[in-house]
């Protein structure tokens, strides 16, 4: 049976929460808190690839194919692409 991979890139906005011990730590753009809640919001698909399963086979993370780019929101049609 041939099987097929989608790949949806997209964009999104999200807030990162942390707890620190004083006000000090917490300005410190370096310093790590204890993480105490991540919410995504506003996810929008860039753009849609389709491959063939067998096709990924040998490729390496950097290999590229043909893509068609869609811009909207995630609810519109996006692009399509059969390698």
């Amino acid at each position: 049976m041939v099987k097929f991979i989608r790949n949806k890139n997209c964009e999104c906005s999200f807030v990162y929460t942390e707890e620190f011990d004083s006000a000090e730590i917490a300005s410190d753009p370096a310093a790590k808190g204890v993480v105490i809640d991540v919410k995504i919001g506003n996810i929008k698909t860039v753009f849609t690839t389709i491959k063939q399963k067998d096709d990924l086979v040998g490729q390496t993370k950097d290999s590229s194919a043909k893509d068609e780019r869609s811009t909207g929101d995630a609810t519109s049609q996006s692009s399509w692409v059969l390698s």
